[in-house]
C-alpha cells in the first residue's frame, strides 16, 4: 500500500484492451470475441457494451507505476527512466496517444534501418505458421530484432510489460510462436527506489 490504501497499476492485459487490440485472454471485452471463435474460454461471457464503458474508465484511471522516495510499483519491468517518460507523456496526452506516440518513433527506426523490410520478408514466408502451434518454425532473425525494438523504445511497453530480447529459439505464448522472451532486467537494475 502506498499512501495508506490499496492501489492498482497498469498491466500489459489491460493496455491491450484499452489499445483495442484482441490478444489472447480478453475476448471477453470485445464484440467479437476471437477466443470463442477459436472453441477457447468457452466459460467466458462477453462484456455488455454498459459494462465495456465502465471498465474502459476504470482502466483509463490507472496510473503506470506508483512511486514514493524508497519504492517503485509497477507491473512488469522498473527500466531506469522509463516510468518518468511515460508519466510525462501520459500528462500530456491520453494513454492511446502515448503508447501511438513511441510505437510510431520504433516503427520509423525499424522502417530507416531495413530492419522492418527484413522482417515482412520473414512473415511471408512463414505466414501460415505464426498460430499454427504444431508448426515447426525456425527461428527468424529480423522477426526477433523488430519485436525487441518495438518493445523495448516503447516505455509505456516497457513498465507493463517487460524488456524483451531476441529468444534462443522460437516460443509458443499467447496464442502465436514468438521470437523473443522476456528479458531478465533485474539482473541488472541499479535504481534507488526497490
Amino acid at each position: 500500500m502506498l499512501a495508506g490504501r490499496a492501489q492498482c497499476v497498469l498491466g500489459n492485459h489491460e493496455l491491450n484492451v484499452m489499445l483495442g487490440e484482441p490478444k489472447h485472454g480478453n475476448g471477453w471485452f470485445f464484440d467479437r470475441n476471437h477466443e470463442l471463435a477459436n472453441g477457447e474460454f468457452l466459460h467466458s461471457r462477453a462484456a455488455t457494451p454498459e459494462r465495456r464503458a465502465a471498465w474502459s474508465t476504470f482502466l483509463c484511471a490507472l496510473p503506470v507505476a506508483l512511486e514514493r522516495e524508497d519504492l517503485r510499483v509497477v507491473h512488469a519491468a522498473g527500466r531506469r527512466g522509463a516510468h518518468r517518460t511515460a508519466r510525462a507523456a501520459r500528462r500530456r496526452c491520453g494513454l492511446r496517444e502515448v503508447h501511438a506516440e513511441f510505437d510510431g518513433r520504433a516503427r520509423r527506426m525499424l522502417r530507416d534501418s531495413g530492419i522492418a523490410a527484413r522482417a515482412a520478408r520473414e512473415v511471408q514466408a512463414h505466414r501460415h505458421d505464426f498460430k499454427r502451434r504444431e508448426a515447426s518454425l525456425p527461428m527468424l532473425p529480423a522477426c526477433a530484432e523488430e519485436a525487441t525494438l518495438r518493445q523495448n523504445a516503447n516505455p509505456l511497453k516497457v513498465i507493463v510489460s517487460g524488456l524483451e530480447a531476441p529468444s534462443e529459439r522460437p516460443l509458443w505464448a499467447g496464442g502465436r510462436w514468438r521470437m523473443t522472451s522476456r528479458a531478465r532486467w533485474w539482473n541488472a537494475y541499479r535504481d534507488g527506489a526497490a
